[in-house]
């Protein structure tokens, strides 16, 4: 990995440990710096103190550090990866862990990536030259794990491309950064997709199996932005482009961008457009064919022969690993051809021979011989020919030449007449794009999609498209599909289903909250009555207070051109309280509510309690139910205090008269001498203990 790792096209997802420089982990590594953070995990660059030698660790976030099916995917992705030994592919060494991390061992590239070396360029892009020796290493090493590994990249772009300082091209996170991070989409249940979308193709963005047709599209894209300084498609509607509009061509954008440069050569045009072909069948085949296209040698590219001359039919096919369409004997036997010179074949005229054909030859192994040989076959048939046609006075035998001429004739009859090869019926497809995405999409009777939603294989003509999704109105829309195109509506831009809410309160001028349950962000207050005659449809939760009352609550659903009406009652109760004797305060806590008899109205329904009090009299306590539109009746017969009670509870001070005799309350005195007798109260000292 480099030093100038990028993730930013990966949200932030969760961390790793805390861990700094200088510091053992598992007993092996020594960390050194950090070389890259982001949503994907942390890489450090490390010592691997049994090996001596620099080492790239990606540390794995927790959220997959804990999931035992995320590691175990992430084990067998780096165990394929430990197969790939390329000189332009970053080694995996590999997968450690303990019981609180885990993270992949990988070779430490010290350089730095093509995204950020583009950057450095005049105007931010690259010119053809530049690219050619790390194109023709870049080619010979996807083409290696194509053939040889049958493992695909899934996420190539210019930031997973690194050149080291000898300026050496390496492919990094070869199949083990999309497994992350379809392990952490699965884990947290975020929709996600095996790439970064500017660089994906249609198969791959919905979905499909991944295949080397993937890489070649990337690998397209990858060319494009290197040379524009933008992908193909990066604003906007991505997945809408991708899956249906073209790619301007190179100089095309670089003008459109401003940028000057020199001419794209047409060969690189051409390339990188076949390279972005929405069907796979019309790109490239392999990278060793794109490496051909773009005219450059496979010499220094790693491929699996040197250019030269084609010495057998084996031979060629093995080329680069391109797969080329079988080539019949005598174009086998022309002159020395240059491995990309297979693409298009010389054609070498030849005369018009029998229609006895010969059965096949075998292929000469030296091509001085394969050459002799074909040159005899092809004179001596042009003989042969010759002879039997121009001899005017030759009549038909019972040899097998003239039976098989009638036998030829008679069975197939003139051309018009033969039996024609029925010709397979071409289909067109569409694609259709909501905003918002994630509606329904039908079309006949063909299983409903999701948009953006690509619709294949279907027979030319018009078709109905109906786009439903809930809390919007329903849209039908008509579009014609001709034949080996894609069919692009655009945007259909679905219109919330409104409907009307009146709310009323009683009483009124009460406040209310109108709550989204779909988005409980989203609410609005007022004060009733409320009449909202364009409310978006679906459910609500409404609340209405009231002071001193509870508060009320409703979940409602407002559906699509219906009224919803919603009534909030607060019918309060009453309560007449009564007390023996009369005069007595009610008390609620420290608030009085009046005197006995006290009647009360329009008090919240629930258990009320209420205390009465009245000098001389005992306090009590009346307590009941009150119901919404009811009246409840309280009463309370109140005790007298005792005298001596209220001696106890409310002595009187009392002031010392002139004649030594205390003054105060006459009753009082004559109650305690009734009780102590004449001599007034006697007072016994307390005696030590």
């Amino acid at each position: 990995m480099n030093t100038r790792e990028n993730f930013d096209d990966h949200e932030f997802i969760d961390t790793v440990q805390a861990f700094s420089g200088g510091q053992k982990i598992l007993n092996r590594y020594r960390l050194d710096r950090v070389l890259g953070q982001g949503g994907m995990g942390i890489v450090w660059l490390a010592r691997d103190e049994e090996l001596d030698r620099h080492v790239a660790l990606k540390f794995l976030p927790t959220i997959v550090v804990n999931d035992r099916a995320s590691l175990n995917d992430l084990k067998r992705e780096t165990k394929r990866s430990l197969e790939l030994t390329h000189p332009n592919i970053v080694r995996t060494y590999d997968f450690v862990q303990d019981k609180t991390l885990a993270g992949i061992s990988m070779e430490y590239v010290d350089g730095d990536t093509l995204r950020n070396r583009r950057i450095d360029q005049p105007n931010h892009v690259f010119e053809p030259a530049q690219l050619d020796e790390w194109m023709r290493q870049l080619c010979a090493g996807l083409d290696y794990a194509h053939r040889e590994a049958s493992i695909v990249h899934r996420d190539l772009k210019p930031a997973n491309l690194m050149v080291n300082g000898k300026g050496q091209l390496r492919i990094a996170d070869f199949g083990i950064s999309r497994s992350l991070v379809d392990s952490v989409s699965q884990i947290s249940a975020q929709r996600g997709t095996s790439g970064t979308l500017v660089y994906m193709s249609p198969q791959q963005l919905c979905g499909d199996t991944a295949s080397s047709s993937d890489d070649i599209y990337a690998l397209g894209a990858t060319l494009y932005e290197l040379l524009t300084s933008r992908p193909p498609f990066y604003s906007g509607d991505i997945p809408g482009q991708v899956h249906g509009r073209v790619a301007p061509p190179l100089s095309e954008r670089r003008a459109s961008l401003g940028i000057q440069g020199g001419p794209i050569p047409q060969t690189w045009e051409e390339t990188v457009a076949a390279c972005l072909a929405k069907e796979p069948g019309k790109r490239p085949q392999s990278a060793g064919e794109v490496a051909a296209r773009l005219g450059l040698s496979p010499a220094t590219a790693g491929f699996s022969s040197t250019p030269g001359t084609v010495s057998s039919l084996e031979n060629a096919e093995t080329l680069a690993g391109v797969s080329l369409p079988p080539i019949p004997a005598r174009e086998q036997a022309t002159a020395q051809l240059s491995p990309f010179d297979l693409y298009q074949p010389p054609t070498v005229p030849v005369a018009p021979v029998a229609p006895v054909v010969p059965p096949p030859l075998p292929v000469p192994r030296k091509p001085a011989m394969a050459i002799i040989a074909a040159a005899a076959v092809v004179i001596i048939l042009l003989v042969g020919v010759a002879w039997y046609f121009g001899d005017p006075g030759r009549q038909p035998t019972d040899g097998a030449l003239p039976q098989m001429h009638e036998s030829t004739a008679a069975d197939h009859g003139s051309p018009d007449e033969r039996p024609q090869a029925p010709v397979p019926e071409a289909h067109g497809s569409m694609f259709v794009k909501t905003e918002p995405s994630g509606a329904t999409i039908k079309v006949g009777d063909a299983p409903p999609g999701e948009s953006p939603a690509p619709l294949k294989d279907l027979k030319p003509g018009k078709y109905v498209v109906e786009i439903s999704k809930e809390g919007y109105d329903p849209v039908s829309i008509e579009v014609a599909v001709q034949a080996n195109q894609i069919a692009d509506p655009g945007v259909v831009k679905l219109q919330r289903s409104t409907g009307a809410l009146h709310l009323v309160s009683t009483p009124a001028a009460l406040v209310y909250e109108v709550r989204s349950k779909a988005n409980p962000l989203q609410s609005f207050r007022g004060t009733t009555p409320l009449d909202a005659p364009e409310i978006p449809a679906g459910d609500y939760e409404i609340t209405v207070t009231r002071d001193g009352w509870p508060a009320q609550k409703q979940h409602i659903t407002v559906q699509r051109q219906q009224p919803q009406n919603t009534l909030f009652e607060f019918i309060g109760g009453g309560v007449t309280i009564t007390s023996q004797p009369i005069g007595a305060k009610v008390m609620v806590g420290e608030k009085e509510l009046g005197v006995t008899p006290l009647q009360l109205a329009d008090l919240p329904p629930g258990d009320v309690e209420y205390v009465l009090q009245l000098a001389g009299y005992s306090a009590a306590i009346v307590q009941g139910t009150i119901e919404s539109g009811g009246a409840a009746a309280f009463s309370a017969k109140l005790s007298k205090v005792p005298a001596r009670v209220i001696a106890k509870r409310s002595p009187t001070k009392s002031k010392r008269s002139s004649d030594g005799e205390s003054s105060g309350s006459s009753k009082t005195g004559e109650i305690l001498r009734g009780i102590f007798g004449g001599g007034g109260p006697r007072f016994i000292p307390r005696r030590p203990f």
